[in-house]
């Protein structure tokens, strides 16, 4: 839901809350839109399922602004170097990348999302 709220004063807001209720030693997991996915699938003109009612043409293009509007309800994308540095700036002592989990991401979610889980340091 972060590329769904106002950058910057949504997410300094959002960003600083996690950061302030989290106990110490835990975790933050974020899942968001990959900027870098979704790029490297428009560099490679990947075409865009058809079936679909978001596209006239069938054009990378049309795939690649969807991703970054869809319908107006993305406000910012992000990519992993970004958002690693975004995490850091607000507390987190460290911020790693992971794989989809089906136990706990949608299957919806499985291709082109960007999994990163932030810890607040123990002390």
């Amino acid at each position: 839901m972060l590329e769904h709220l106002d950058y910057p004063a949504g997410v300094s807001l959002f960003l600083s809350e996690c950061f302030r209720v989290l106990e110490h030693g835990g975790t933050l997991t974020i899942g968001v839109p990959d900027l870098d996915s979704i790029y490297e699938r428009y560099h490679k003109r990947a075409l865009p399922d058809m079936n679909s009612e978001k596209y006239i043409l069938g054009h990378p293009l049309e795939e690649l602004n969807y991703c970054f509007h869809q319908g107006g309800e993305h406000k910012f994308l992000y990519n992993e170097g970004f958002l690693t540095a975004l995490l850091l700036h607000f507390g987190f002592s460290s911020v790693v990348r992971r794989s989809f989990d089906p136990d706990l991401d949608t299957p919806l979610r499985r291709d082109g999302t960007l999994y990163l889980v932030a810890r607040k340091s123990v002390s």
